[in-house]
């Protein structure tokens, strides 16, 4: 009689993965690093199989079958599938447009209010109304406010930043980016409709 040699997890693993009924793997398993043999660990699958561990065999290796797939198909389905977006978003954006208005009457009911009572804020279990400034700023004139940019030596009240068609009309001539300015390019993936 040969003495019982117990497998390491490895082995079991590769010789027992799958139920014999249905292929899956089990979703109950007793300790496969068993102390006593493997016919008295217990092993049940949700296809509603019961046994033990050693009856366990080999998962099957999956095929999926190669199918060609062409531009026509793809091109179809993404402009398919563009359509649906669409439709959805304009949908929400019909929903949202309620709940937006909805919100501006409250924001001007609220500060309807803080104006009555004169207050900047106004706390709530639910939370906290206050009034928020912005800033909003604009040139009206552009040759009449950088001339006074550059006569006054005020180019504080620029932002940096530069033209991305001038710079790539200038390449497109042959001329290189202006000095200090990096130019890049990447690809995307567009797709017109027929």
């Amino acid at each position: 009689m040969t003495a019982y040699k117990p497998q390491t997890m490895a082995e079991y693993k590769l010789l027992h993965q799958a139920c014999p009924k249905c292929n899956r793997i089990p979703g109950r398993m007793t300790k496969t690093a068993y102390p006593a043999p493997p016919d008295l660990n217990i092993a049940d699958c949700a296809c509603g199989w019961i046994g033990t561990v050693n009856e366990l065999v080999k998962q099957k290796e999956k095929t999926m079958a190669v199918t060609h797939v062409t531009a026509e198909q793809v091109v179809a389905k993404y402009v398919e599938t563009r359509d649906i977006i669409a439709a959805k978003t304009k949908e929400l954006n019909a929903e949202l447009a309620v709940l937006k208005d909805l919100q501006t009457k409250r924001e001007n009911w609220l500060m309807a209010e803080m104006n009555r009572i004169g207050a900047t804020s106004i706390k709530t279990p639910h939370g906290t109304s206050y009034i928020d400034t912005v800033d909003n700023v604009s040139v009206a004139d552009w040759s009449t406010f950088f001339g006074w940019v550059q006569e006054g030596q005020k180019f504080d009240f620029l932002t940096h930043a530069v033209s991305k068609s001038a710079v790539k009309q200038a390449i497109e001539d042959g001329q290189p980016p202006p000095p200090g300015v990096s130019y890049s390019q990447f690809k995307s993936i567009k797709v017109r409709r027929a």
